[in-house]
């Protein structure tokens, strides 16, 4: 897949950046229920809670355990802000 066809992601706590970088998806659920972000997705927020899940390639999945936090796309460019209270 080209790189043009992926997201680029940043995950930031109040630690610093838990991830970034180019992946195919990103999985996260809010109040509604689970959702897909893929390349080409229209722009919005939402709040998210549990659990991110960062497909980086075909086999290569990382999840990151969240209590809530705050997810933007826009431009296949998401950026996930969590463990803010």
């Amino acid at each position: 897949m080209a790189q043009k066809e992926r997201l680029m992601v940043a995950v930031v706590s109040p630690e610093g950046v838990a991830f970034e970088g180019r992946v195919m998806s990103v999985t996260a659920k809010n109040d509604t229920g689970p959702f897909d972000v893929l390349p080409g997705h229209a722009s919005f927020i939402s709040l998210i809670k549990d659990e991110v899940v960062i497909k980086e390639g075909n086999k290569s999945v990382k999840k990151i355990p969240i209590k809530s936090g705050i997810i933007s796309c826009r431009r296949d460019k998401v950026d996930v802000y969590i463990g803010f209270e």
